[in-house]
């Protein structure tokens, strides 16, 4: 006999001959029938299915029949839910949904409860039912085609893994609804791809410290300029700025190692004193923030990276020397000195050291004020380490103004920053003599060694109270030198 879960009868449709509605039926058998055996194959299909259903027997009362087994199917379910893993789908549970005697409430209950496992639905058409089964009703036949239309609807559903979860037919509808919604959202227009300009532009998440391209304008005005960058002056958001940028020639890849080691001391040395304060940075095409530089300038498509600092008026010190009519006096040279060993103390107290000291990296306000700034060559100490190989640490420093154990064997430590410190304040008090001269008669350095031999006789004597200082902290040995907290608090001393 053939099993009644390979038995699917369609709805019968009363628009159709009774010929027609046997030949779909012997389409939807598991075996090919004769046309001789269409006319009693219903009868053959109805009794391969109703003799697996426990008879009933008939009540002329149809409508208090019906309200019992409702009331007898719902306490079922309650009982059941909280147990059942999975429920098979059967036509008794199709023809109940069909007939409305199953609500919704019901109806989800027999949902999987553990959708990461894969169920496969069974027929519950077995001859015996265990003790725990639900209550018998009589079924409609012409209901089973319900059952293909659930099948398919499963089947058709891929989401993550391909696995059969039962679902009703309006549920499945839904699902698969929401998924051409989804998809249809994600899909990219050919129009637009053949025109990028039409996409939507994704904003971009600035870092720390990138600034807006459209806040910064850049002149043509040259404030200095360095071993690999030129700073120019700048206008952003209402403040008068000084741009840094790459000199030209100069390779990118050098400049940006450089600006990147600036950047991060520049962050490190902020909550000292006496530090130029860094703004933020930029890295954009040039015609967006420099002026005179138009969309064709060769390199357009190239981006450059901006450091955007503090502006002082004076720039730096050598540059503010030479512009000076008359010479500073010793209540400006103290003043400057004790802002510079300010600056050095608080950096040494945090294990940096600056390295690339001289009067370029010193700038001097309309107050008279001084401030440290450009920190790419910087370096910072190990924990119980006193000196750092500058070959190892691969920084740029100024030859002419380092310390003699940085001559000789490119060795520095923080006794090296006091060093250059004391020299540029030696310079400051002689704006009037050259640089030739206050090398071969002021410093009197060894060309081969590195070695000084400092003398006052070219120094104004009004700056005498300098002469003990520049003498300690100019010294050929570097444990001879004093700490910048030492001269610190020398000078502090000088200015009562």
């Amino acid at each position: 006999m053939t099993s009644s879960s390979n038995i699917l009868t369609p709805e019968k449709d009363a628009n159709l001959c009774q010929k027609c509605q046997m030949k779909e039926i012997c389409q939807l058998t598991t075996h090919t029938l004769p046309p001789i055996e269409m006319a009693p194959l219903e009868m053959n299909i109805l009794s391969a299915t109703l003799e697996h259903l426990p008879k009933k027997e008939s009540n002329t009362n149809s409508k208090r029949e019906r309200d019992e087994e409702i009331e007898r199917l719902e306490e079922w379910i309650k009982n059941k839910r909280a147990g059942l893993r999975y429920i098979q789908v059967s036509p008794f549970d199709v023809a109940l949904q069909k007939t409305g005697m199953v609500t919704d409430e019901a109806e989800d209950s027999r949902e999987i409860r553990n959708s990461s496992i894969s169920y496969n639905f069974r027929s519950r058409t077995s001859t015996t039912r265990s003790s725990s089964s639900g209550p018998t009703t009589p079924r409609n036949t012409d209901n089973l085609d319900s059952l293909t239309n659930i099948m398919a609807d499963v089947e058709s559903l891929t989401i993550g893994q391909r696995r059969k979860q039962r679902r009703s037919a309006s549920s499945a509808k839904s699902g698969i609804s929401s998924i051409i919604d989804a998809h249809n959202s994600s899909v990219v227009p050919l129009a637009s791809l053949l025109d990028p300009s039409s996409l939507p532009i994704e904003k971009k998440t600035p870092q720390r410290g990138e600034i807006d391209p459209n806040d910064l304008h850049i002149s043509d005005k040259v404030l200095g300029e360095g071993q690999l960058g030129v700073v120019r002056l700048g206008y952003y958001r209402g403040l008068i700025v000084a741009c840094k940028s790459k000199r030209q020639y100069t390779r990118s890849h050098l400049f940006l190692d450089q600006a990147k080691r600036e950047m991060m001391f520049a962050a490190k040395l902020s909550a000292c004193r006496h530090i130029n304060r860094y703004i933020g940075w930029v890295s954009c095409h040039r015609h967006l923030v420099e002026e005179n530089k138009p969309n064709g300038y060769y390199g357009k498509d190239k981006e450059f990276l901006y450091i955007v600092q503090r502006y002082v008026p004076n720039g730096d010190s050598r540059n503010y020397l030479e512009k000076r009519a008359s010479s500073f006096k010793p209540q400006e040279v103290l003043q400057a000195s004790i802002c510079l060993f300010a600056a050095l103390t608080d950096a040494h107290a945090l294990n940096i050291g600056i390295v690339d000291l001289k009067l370029e990296n010193f700038l001097i306000d309309s107050s008279g004020a001084g401030w440290l700034t450009d920190f790419g060559s910087c370096v910072e100490f190990a924990q119980g380490v006193e000196t750092v190989n500058l070959d190892e640490e691969k920084v740029a420093w100024t030859e002419h103004v380092a310390s003699p154990e940085m001559f000789q064997k490119h060795t520095f430590s923080k006794a090296s920053d006091v060093f250059m410190a004391t020299l540029i304040i030696a310079e400051l008090m002689t704006a009037d003599i050259s640089d030739v001269d206050f090398q071969n008669q002021i410093l009197r350095r060894n060309s081969s060694t590195g070695k000084v031999s400092f003398s006052s006789n070219l120094i104004d004597p009004i700056f005498k109270e300098f002469f003990t200082l520049l003498k300690l902290g100019l010294s050929n040995n570097p444990n001879s030198r004093p700490t910048a907290g030492a001269i610190l608090d020398y000078l502090l001393t000088m200015k009562e």
